[in-house]
């Protein structure tokens, strides 16, 4: 019976606070992960407390007590401080970073006319990604602390909202006064930390049009599309399904499975070559992953190519997976054909006329599939080498350096294009 009321209160206080339910979707919705954020359910709690078990909101919320001694003061301010801290935490990392990035637009600016156009256009686009990234960055900062105060003003405006029942004094004001007076609160060095990268970018970039500036950095794309992270989640679950499909064709056919250890059997070299450039390509983007996760320029320290666009680790996996899974779907097909040419003794001469004759038939020719395959490799890399889009490491350049390496000067990116290329021989 008391099951039933607490559920009928339960409904009936969720309808009366019907846009306080509103605010707190939407407040949980714009919250970014390494960031400490105002615990509005919390002092909600605490609040519904003070109010006493008399009344319907201090029923519903008796569960939902940690300490019965909380001070909504105390919590209050416990929390604007651990968000101050929070905030001057990545304040700090931002300053480092502007003043890395002032250096560098200094040094491009300074000998813009001695140095060759590659290494311009290099310095030059590795300017623009880190302006780019900073000002995401402080964009984020600033949804970070306009959040924070919005949840600090709706949680004071609900206490004032319950404390005129009671004759307490407001807190709305005093307490924002308070709020104002911290980093997060005010707000101040990070909106002159976004008008020095702003101003620095029309220096170098617009020639002084501060709002054509605003607009580029403003409309760069930083983020990556929740459609390709799905894509990619769908793929590499198509993939684990291949892979396992694979398996137990190994499992059905194991004399046939042998001829890939034993290496007597000549496809084995074109899916093990084909096999080795897709494995490049996981650990590819694998690498960018962690290159961005801790802000490493790896397109101006590995001198790629400036003027190509570089795609996210998340565009590489999802371009990656689906040539992995046209690799997978290539190999089971030769494999059944193969067990299908390997077994057509053990079975009655089907009619040329009928399904399985023309399987039967077709099983004999088997080795189209890795012809296709390496007919398919080549276009892939030669579409790579027509498209405005780096592919990594690998470029025309690079192999020709390569190929003149004791008589050439080599680079880390060079270096680093041998390591992978001795690699994949294993």
């Amino acid at each position: 019976m008391i099951v039933v009321i607490e559920l009928i209160l339960c409904v009936v206080f969720n309808l009366s606070c019907s846009r306080m339910v509103r605010f707190k979707v939407n407040y949980g919705a714009h919250i970014a992960k390494n960031l400490a954020y105002l615990d509005y359910d919390r002092l909600k709690v605490i609040l519904h407390e003070q109010e006493g078990e008399t009344t319907v909101k201090g029923l519903i919320n008796r569960h939902h007590r940690k300490d019965p001694h909380q001070d909504f003061s105390t919590v209050f301010f416990e929390e604007i401080e651990r968000i101050d801290r929070c905030y001057r935490q990545h304040m700090l990392e931002l300053d480092f970073t502007l003043a890395d990035m002032q250096k560098l637009a200094k040094d491009y600016l300074a000998n813009k006319k001695t140095r060759e156009k590659w290494q311009r256009k290099a310095q030059e686009a590795a300017l623009k990604r880190s302006a780019t990234h900073l000002h995401n960055k402080i964009t984020k900062l600033e949804t970070f602390r306009l959040l924070n105060r919005t949840a600090a003003i709706k949680i004071l405006k609900k206490h004032d909202k319950l404390a005129k029942d009671t004759g307490e004094e407001s807190f709305l004001e005093p307490y924002m006064i308070r709020v104002g007076q911290t980093n997060f609160g005010d707000g101040t060095k990070l909106s002159l930390m976004k008008e020095q990268l702003e101003e620095q970018y029309a220096d170098v970039f617009c020639h002084g049009v501060l709002e054509e500036a605003q607009g580029k950095l403003r409309l760069a794309k930083t983020n990556t599309s929740p459609e390709i992270l799905l894509g990619v989640a769908f793929k590499v679950g198509i993939i684990i399904t291949l892979l396992a499909w694979l398996a137990y064709n190994f499992a059905v056919a194991p004399k046939l499975s042998l001829l890939y250890v034993t290496n007597s059997d000549p496809s084995v070299y074109v899916y093990a070559g084909v096999g080795a450039l897709i494995t490049y390509r996981w650990f590819w983007g694998f690498s960018v992953y962690m290159w961005d996760s801790v802000d490493i320029d790896y397109i101006f320290i590995l001198d790629l190519d400036a003027i190509k666009l570089m795609p996210s680790s998340e565009l590489i996996f999802s371009e990656t997976g689906t040539l992995t899974i046209a690799y997978l779907l290539n190999v089971i097909i030769f494999h059944s054909m193969r067990y299908q040419s390997a077994h057509k003794s053990n079975t009655a001469d089907p009619s040329a006329d009928s399904l399985a004759g023309f399987i039967s038939d077709l099983s004999a020719h088997a080795y189209i599939m890795p012809l296709l395959l390496v007919v398919g490799a080549i276009v892939r890399v030669g579409s790579s080498v027509m498209e405005h889009r780096s592919s990594g490491v690998f470029s025309y350049k690079v192999f020709k350096t390569l190929l003149r390496v004791p008589f050439s000067t080599v680079h880390l990116r060079f270096t680093y294009a041998a390591d992978i290329l001795t690699s994949l021989n294993r």
